[in-house]
């Protein structure tokens, strides 16, 4: 399985490790895709198309997540907000 919601859960303050970072990326500014997969997918591989233009495809990279401690990730606390999320 693979998941991916470009804006993640909705919550303006949370980011979570299966959206789009930012989530509404402007020209030419940096994008960081997240997925969150099964630990049987061995790779990921994105189709991006931007205004028209042909499809891009790209091979997403694994790098660590949240058994290493990223934020908004199950292993991690989810921050001072974390309770006040719905």
């Amino acid at each position: 399985m693979i998941r991916h919601r470009p804006f993640g859960s909705g919550h303006p303050y949370a980011v979570t490790e299966d959206q789009r970072v930012p989530a509404r990326p402007l020209d030419g500014e940096a994008v960081e895709l997240r997925v969150r997969a099964s630990p049987s997918v061995t790779s990921v591989v994105c189709e991006w198309v931007a205004d028209g233009e042909a499809p891009l495809e790209l091979a997403l990279t694994r790098q660590g997540g949240a058994a290493d401690g990223e934020p908004g990730g199950a292993a991690g606390d989810g921050g001072h907000l974390a309770a006040a999320q719905a």
